[in-house]
């Protein structure tokens, strides 16, 4: 029974460590596990100058039962790899953590929004943009920092404005993306108002997943839009967007801002490094952004064509779905509803446009 509490008690001190590092223990176990022989022996030898003899004679032993899963790592010899393994690492790896600790100090949510062609779109693109100002925000909580000494470090400090600035142009890249499809698919609401078309862009940045949900205006509304636009026929102009494209990143210098200034020189060249990495990958977003837009608007094309081709026939039902990375179009009809617009009153079809 002695031994069953001692377990017990090591599980829940590990689970809150886990807790309160965001997982992040399971990283540095991971990494540790991995180490060469020769890596693992400076190691230890560091550790027991940091720890003492006794913590490193145990963990040698029960390092193949910790890697074999034969012994569950306690809490308190977790927390003491994460605040001391880090610091012997490569910088890129370094680097790597502290960006999976601020992602998952991220709060995770899904905001889901509804837009008309009628109201604009321009709330859409405000809330992707505000979300990404939102992200910004986050900080590493002092508590933790206290606990991770290298945390504290002036690399750790410049690690985490460049994973900042980092989002800032991804967050970009996706509000451009997502402000051509939101258009395109509020023009084909006004170009094909007589299918039954609606859509959706997914957007995710950070823990963040954002939801526009796209549908036509409604029968009635659109009936009062045709009479006063018929005395200003400008007002019917499909949505324009202005690009205000930014240019593909070609000096990493301008991921780091101030954040390097306090950093040696070698500390700098591993960050320049990591700067340049990120610049590319984000060259690479760039246009795969692009190439996105492009096989969604194909896809599009095909399923309104192809509901074109279908409407010929006054008796075909049919729905017809396309999809690509997060943008969806719906295309539905059926016969009984076109029927109906021929029948009922004015006022059965206002009912009709507001249920719809």
């Amino acid at each position: 029974m002695a031994y069953y509490g001692y377990n017990r008690h090591q599980l829940s001190h590990r689970d809150r460590v886990s807790l309160r590092y965001g997982g992040l223990d399971e990283d540095i176990r991971r990494i540790f596990f991995q180490l060469s022989a020769d890596d693992r022996r400076s190691l230890f030898c560091q550790y027991e100058n940091e720890f003492g003899r006794s913590k490193r004679q145990y963990a040698e032993r029960t390092y193949k039962k910790w890697r074999n899963g034969e012994v569950r790592m306690s809490g308190g010899v977790s927390e003491r790899l994460l605040d001391f393994l880090p610091p012997l690492l490569p910088a890129k790896t370094k680097y790597d953590l502290i960006e999976t600790l601020w992602t998952r100090l991220q709060n995770r949510e899904t905001i889901t929004i509804r837009v008309r062609p009628d109201t604009g779109y321009q709330k859409a693109l405000d809330l992707v943009a505000a979300t990404v100002q939102e992200k910004l925000k986050t900080t590493i909580p002092d508590a933790v920092r206290s606990r991770l000494s290298w945390l504290s470090g002036n690399d750790a400090y410049a690690a985490e404005q460049l994973i900042k600035m980092v989002l800032v142009n991804r967050g970009d890249i996706m509000q451009r993306e997502a402000a051509i499809q939101i258009r395109d698919l509020f023009n084909r609401f006004e170009r094909d108002n007589d299918l039954g078309i609606s859509g959706s862009k997914q957007i995710v940045i950070g823990g963040t997943t954002i939801v526009i949900t796209m549908r036509p205006t409604p029968f009635y509304r659109r009936m009062f839009a045709m009479e006063k636009n018929n005395s200003n026929p400008q007002s019917r102009a499909l949505v324009t967007h202005k690009s205000t494209s930014v240019p593909a990143i070609q000096n990493p210098n301008n991921l780091l801002e101030e954040s390097i200034k306090h950093l040696s020189p070698e500390q700098q060249s591993d960050l320049m490094d990591r700067a340049a990495n990120e610049a590319l990958r984000l060259q690479v977003k760039e246009a795969e952004s692009r190439i996105d837009i492009s096989i969604s608007q194909a896809k599009m094309d095909q399923a309104t064509d192809t509901a074109r081709d279908l409407n010929k026939d006054p008796m075909c039902r049919y729905r017809i779905e396309t999809e690509h990375e997060g943008t969806r179009l719906a295309v539905q009809q059926g016969c009984l509803a076109q029927v109906l617009l021929l029948i009922v009153s004015p006022l059965s079809l206002m009912a009709l446009g507001l249920w719809l």
